[in-house]
């Protein structure tokens, strides 16, 4: 009798706990395990989005989401501005029926138009360190693809995409997929962008609308196939060079500098990968081209380059390349010592020493 009673006792208890755990009619689940045995519902999740510093966004979307990538409800996630000036978003703990979700996060376009960015995370026991990123929203239709069509797990279509991103953007180094947006510079003119990199071939440059309506350019090319269009490419390339222009500033120190609304961020010089990888063209600074004692030229060979045919100078005095002038394709290149004069259709131009530009000069 004792006994009987004993798991009457239990078997209440456990309805009771039970019941206890509905709300609103909805059963609220004490834990979803995945197929590893590892607990990853419910959840609490923080994380922080990392995009440019000027992108302010207004919202976090987080989306539940089936096995084959359906939405299934969503929720807007708590944004806040941290003491160390980060976005940082969170949601109070939840039930996700599938280990894989969904995050938008939304920034504006303009005065009535918005931009939204997504990408998956897998849920894991602790969720407390997501980070919203433009290279990863970029490859999450690259995710889809290969857990759709090609039945791969969301593990393994994850790895699969980062590696098609290294390849399609740049084959040399991980600055593609660096949350790190602090630019380093380490040759003269020469520097490397970092995280900034997605920016420069989305050509964020220009503005909002571009920047957007580049990104989904390539994150079509990039779902598809793993790759991107050369054409693509180099307009990127395109855009990024228009921003240079030859300096000669009050110090009389000569630069080939980017002056765009992303100098802001310290993009001002060449990154020489990224013109490698867009154009296919060397811009390196070899140990034989630096001890090199006369100048270099690289003619642009790239038939979906605006720039096609253009010559870029490696002028020994300055020590870093840059694109020669309009006028010094038509009348030769001014170098930083010396002091040339040349006349081109009856207009006379001096080169004067150390000036580095061509400036006309009136009949005598």
């Amino acid at each position: 009798m004792n006994f009987k009673k004993a798991a009457t006792f239990l078997l209440l208890a456990l309805l009771s706990l039970f019941a206890s755990s509905c709300m609103d009619g909805e059963e609220s689940v004490y834990g979803r395990v995945d197929e590893y045995g590892v607990q990853y519902s419910p959840t609490y999740m923080r994380g922080v989005v990392r995009y440019l510093k000027t992108m302010k966004p207004e919202k976090v979307k987080v989306i539940s989401l089936d096995a084959k990538l359906n939405p299934i409800d969503s929720i807007e996630a708590a944004l806040k501005v941290n003491d160390w000036g980060e976005n940082i978003f969170s949601v109070v703990d939840r039930d996700y029926p599938y280990p894989v979700i969904k995050l938008v996060v939304t920034f504006p376009l303009g005065e009535n138009e918005k931009m939204e960015f997504s990408q998956y995370v897998r849920l894991k026991e602790s969720n407390i360190e997501v980070e919203l990123s433009l290279s990863k929203a970029l490859m999450s239709g690259r995710i889809e693809t290969l857990m759709l069509e090609e039945d791969s797990t969301f593990e393994r279509a994850e790895a699969q995409a980062v590696l098609d991103m290294r390849s399609a953007f740049n084959t040399d180094m991980d600055d593609v997929m660096s949350n790190n947006m602090t630019v380093y510079e380490y040759h003269g003119n020469t520097e490397r962008l970092n995280g900034l990199l997605l920016y420069i071939y989305c050509r964020h440059e220009i503005s909002d609308s571009v920047f957007y309506s580049t990104f989904n350019e390539f994150y079509k090319d990039f779902a598809k196939a793993g790759n991107v269009s050369d054409s693509l490419m180099a307009k990127s390339a395109d855009a990024y060079l228009s921003t240079f222009m030859v300096l000669n500033d009050e110090a009389e120190n000569i630069q080939f500098m980017s002056f765009s609304r992303d100098s802001v961020l310290g993009i001002c010089h060449c990154d020489y990968d990224f013109f490698k990888r867009a154009y296919g063209i060397s811009l390196a600074l070899s140990s034989e081209t630096f001890m090199s004692e006369s100048e270099e030229y690289c003619k642009l060979d790239n038939e979906y380059s605006s720039y096609n045919g253009r010559t870029f100078v490696y002028d020994k005095a300055l020590g870093f390349w840059r694109l020669q002038t309009s006028l010094e394709d038509v009348i030769g290149v001014c170098l930083f010592r010396k002091d040339s004069v040349t006349v081109n259709d009856g207009i006379r131009y001096h080169c004067e020493k150390y000036s580095g530009i061509w400036k006309e000069e009136p009949e005598e």
